[in-house]
């Protein structure tokens, strides 16, 4: 609770906490969460990410409203360390086999995992902060 009222403080944004009675996982809490909004704009932002500069709340409206709602129904934005690097520049989906281990036998079965564009990039780096189509 104190993280959110300081969060609203400092960038004037109301903000509603929905609590769940136990670990969901992430991306189970963010359906429910979507599920109880009451806006026609949803912003699923990491507990640990805080915006480098602090006029982002404008911009991202200016973006929202500017452009057609084929390019703004679903972004990302790039995500950076503490020393500037980049964290990554997107994310997107690469099929993997997983295997499992039973008694009697081990089997593979495919498997989607995440990875991410530009992971570690110097911050001077523009390959990874240009639009980019997302799929869906």
């Amino acid at each position: 609770m104190k993280d959110m009222r300081t969060g609203a403080q400092v960038y004037g944004l109301t903000q509603t906490l929905v609590l769940l009675p136990g670990n969901a996982g992430f991306g189970a809490a963010n359906n429910v969460a979507v599920n109880h909004a009451s806006s026609d704009r949803i912003l699923i932002v990491n507990p640990d990410v805080f915006p480098r500069d602090e006029d982002w709340a404008r911009k991202h409206t200016h973006v929202v409203t500017n452009l057609p709602k084929i390019q703004t129904e679903i972004f990302g934005v790039p995500l950076y360390y503490d020393d500037g690097t980049m964290m990554h520049g997107g994310m997107y989906f690469e099929y993997d086999t997983g295997l499992t281990v039973d008694k009697s036998a081990v089997s593979g079965r495919r498997m989607v995992r995440v990875e991410h564009y530009g992971k570690g990039a110097p911050t001077w780096s523009e390959e990874y902060t240009k639009a980019a189509r997302c799929l869906r």
